[in-house]
């Protein structure tokens, strides 16, 4: 996947943190609104972007892997993909375990457990962006492109940012706090869903990217696609984000 492909764009990131935090406990709200003061933020969820801004720097190249897991088109689950089992890591699977780790690390700095800690939260979206656990040939869908109302964009920026805002809430256009407050308020995945291992997470989020790409062959470089696509894979979008968020604070929860 292209380095410079950001994952849920600005908006998906802030959501799934914000969710996090709504569902945390007193204790790690004041914990997580301290992490993100001391990283310069108002919000954890504003924070939350803090591995997308960093891209620019060439001192945080070897995280640029860590935001998706190439997977090859002839496997059927993730757990055959390289990186898995490979240390430090090198994708966004071990990446999860790896910066939960570190972040609960007291023998480190408290600058390296905020930034592992903010690592964190992002790769826990990442995970559950489809197109971050996607194929390697076209780099999570950022070579495919699609034509979509008239206009031609990558299918990864189209999953990314597009779809998020096909839709307003209450005919308003989404903000984080809008969209993180409405899906907190939808029911909670069951605690055995959110419990699940990383790796069946990335192979949830395969099995969808899977399915994206079942709809849209067919011969054409450059699909077009129907008018309603974004209405229809809209709920997919919200409900990764819900479950990203639940499985986040469950982590942050766990000592």
């Amino acid at each position: 996947m292209a380095s410079s492909a950001y994952s849920w764009g600005s908006l998906g990131h802030q959501v799934v943190c914000d969710i996090a935090w709504r569902s945390s406990a007193p204790a790690v709200q004041r914990q997580l609104a301290s992490v993100a003061k001391r990283m310069g933020y108002k919000t954890f969820a504003e924070s939350c972007t803090w591995a997308d801004k960093i891209k620019s720097q060439s001192r945080y190249d070897s995280l640029k892997p860590l935001h998706y897991m190439n997977i090859d088109r002839r496997d059927a689950h993730v757990r055959s993909a390289a990186c898995v089992s490979r240390q430090p890591p090198q994708c966004v699977l071990p990446a999860i375990q790896y910066y939960l780790d570190e972040a609960k690390n007291t023998a480190l700095s408290q600058k390296q457990r905020d930034k592992a800690l903010l690592l964190l939260g992002h790769f826990v979206a990442d995970i559950h962006q489809p197109l971050h656990v996607s194929y390697k040939d076209d780099r999570g869908g950022t070579r495919k492109m699609v034509v979509y109302q008239g206009k031609l964009m990558n299918l990864h920026r189209l999953w990314d940012t597009q779809l998020l805002y096909c839709q307003g809430i209450n005919g308003k256009r989404p903000t984080w706090r809008r969209l993180g407050a409405e899906l907190f308020n939808r029911p909670q995945p069951s605690l055995e869903k959110i419990k699940l291992p990383a790796i069946e997470w990335a192979q949830e989020s395969f099995e969808i990217t899977k399915a994206i790409y079942q709809e849209i062959n067919g011969g054409n470089k450059k699909p077009l696609l129907a008018n309603d696509y974004c209405e229809r894979h809209y709920p997919v979008a919200l409900s990764q984000l819900r479950l990203a968020g639940s499985r986040l604070a469950a982590l942050l929860a766990d000592d």
